[in-house]
């Protein structure tokens, strides 16, 4: 058994790509496996205004900031209007 558990891009703008944001993938078993396939998905994410930034303990002068600040809202919107383009 496995679990897998994917740091969104959240994730990786507050640890400055420390923990990296994955490109989520799903793929059944081949008809005629004998494997069983259960995914259970929960999205989650902060309130709109909530500042997005690289915190402070994952920045230094060897780890300079790799993501400019917004906020969660308007980073999800500008991940939604670069899907659609």
């Amino acid at each position: 058994r496995a679990l897998t558990v994917n740091a969104g891009d959240q994730i990786e703008v507050w640890t400055n790509g420390r923990f990296r944001s994955c490109v989520h993938r799903v793929a059944n078993p081949p008809p005629g496996s004998d494997s069983a396939r259960l995914s259970l998905v929960l999205f989650t994410g902060p309130r709109p205004e909530t500042s997005l930034a690289p915190l402070p303990s994952c920045v230094s002068a060897d780890r300079p900031a790799k993501f400019a600040a917004t906020t969660s809202g308007a980073h999800l919107l500008a991940k939604i209007a670069a899907s659609e383009a």
